[in-house]
């Protein structure tokens, strides 16, 4: 590793702007589990506890909320859009794609699918993943603000 990256790596400035960045990131990611989505839950065959339930076509359902609503794969990927609305109502869309960035670093999926696929056809892992990274407050890759750290 040469010098020069060593510096980098222990300068305390650059360390206060990365958990300045990564604190922002974790809001943007909170901003994203508003309206209970927070609590989605895969909801559990009660007959055969371990078995997850399904709609009529065999798509996983899942649960929200304390009153534990049973909702669709499709009503969980809407609440989740009209969250993303919120968001860009709090945060600009240069903000969003930073996240997204480090998002493709945590997930394959979002890697190869891109960002609005996994929304809509994956939208209990994207919120998982989002639970993760606004508890654990630190973010895998790089980003564009990042890049010159």
């Amino acid at each position: 590793m040469p010098e020069d990256q060593e510096y980098i790596q222990f300068d305390p400035t650059v360390a206060k702007r990365r958990a300045e960045h990564f604190d922002h990131l974790a809001d943007i990611a909170s901003a994203f589990l508003i309206n209970e989505i927070d609590t989605a839950m895969p909801s559990i065959n009660t007959v055969m506890p371990r078995i997850i339930r399904g709609d009529e076509y065999g798509r996983p359902k899942y649960t929200i909320g304390e009153q534990e609503v049973e909702v669709s794969n499709f009503e969980l990927s809407l609440s989740l859009q009209a969250n993303m609305q919120s968001v860009l109502s709090q945060f600009s869309p240069w903000d969003l794609t930073c996240l997204i960035y480090h998002l493709k670093a945590e997930s394959p999926e979002i890697e190869s699918k891109g960002f609005a696929d996994v929304v809509r056809e994956n939208p209990y892992e994207l919120i998982d993943t989002l639970r993760v990274l606004a508890h654990r407050r630190t973010f895998k890759g790089t980003c564009p603000v990042r890049e010159d750290w």
